[in-house]
Formats: structure tokens, C-alpha cells, sequence
């Protein structure tokens, strides 16, 4: 059956999935063929088979198991469960790498200011996301 090592194993190719495509946009970012491959529209719908994965795991190893209240101790007990885990970790990795590829694909994400705000999103995501609204929207106001 599917292991600790097993489930271990799939986080982590979960988790280094993404790298590969962060340190493109991070150390060859403005090179036109990493905007090809790094493109929001590309990579990120293919990494979702990682996401119908662990899905697919879910329904066939255990079962999805109920929510036993509408509380925030029921909502850890929910998502404690490891393949529900995985599936929104890879769910959080996948959304954060298209937000990233977003801001690579923009004016905004030149520049050490661009790769310190895709280093926020890549490693804390809305608060990166943030960041690159705020540059996005105070540039915007320059440009009218």
C-alpha cells in the first residue's frame, strides 16, 4: 500500500516540481525562451495531473473523509488526512508558480525588485502576490 516513505516521497516530488521553473524566472527570467517555457498557461495546467494525482489516490487508498464541523479544529482534523494534504499542497504550489510566471511575464518582474517579489511569491505566496500588485498598480498610475 502507499507508505509513509511513499507519501513522503510524493511531497517532495511535489514540492521540487516547481523549483525547476522558479530558478528559470529567478536567474534567466527576461530570456525570451524561459517566457515561452515559463509561461502561466503552460506548465502550471500541466502540473495538475499532479493534482488529479492525488486526487485519484484519495478516492482509491481511503476514502475523503467528512468534515466533522464547520470549525477550525474540524478543518485540521479534515486536512490532516495525507492525500488531502498533498492535494492542497500541490494545489498551493501549482498557484503560486502561475502567479510567479504572471509577474515574469510582465514590466514588473525585471529587475532585482522583480525577483524579490518572485522570491516572496514562490516561498509566501499572497504576501509576494501583494507586493507585485502594489508595484503593478503604482506603475499603472505612471503610465496614464
Amino acid at each position: 500500500m502507499f507508505g509513509e516513505a511513499r507519501l513522503n516521497l510524493l511531497f517532495w516530488i511535489i514540492t521540487g516540481s516547481t523549483a525547476p521553473f522558479w530558478l528559470l524566472m529567478l536567474f534567466f527570467g527576461r530570456h525570451r525562451w524561459v517566457k515561452m517555457l515559463c509561461h502561466p498557461w503552460v506548465i502550471p495546467p500541466l502540473l495538475g495531473g499532479l493534482h488529479i494525482y492525488t486526487i485519484y489516490l484519495l478516492f482509491t487508498i481511503t476514502s475523503a473523509p467528512e468534515v466533522p464541523d464547520a470549525s477550525m479544529k474540524g478543518m485540521r482534523e479534515f486536512w490532516s488526512q495525507p492525500f488531502l494534504f498533498l492535494s492542497l499542497w500541490v494545489h498551493r504550489m501549482i498557484l503560486d508558480l502561475f502567479c510567479g510566471m504572471m509577474l515574469n511575464l510582465t514590466k514588473e518582474g525585471e529587475g532585482a525588485a522583480g525577483k524579490i517579489s518572485l522570491v516572496l511569491i514562490w516561498l509566501l505566496g499572497p504576501i509576494g502576490l501583494m507586493v507585485f500588485a502594489l508595484r503593478y498598480w503604482a506603475n499603472f498610475r505612471e503610465r496614464r
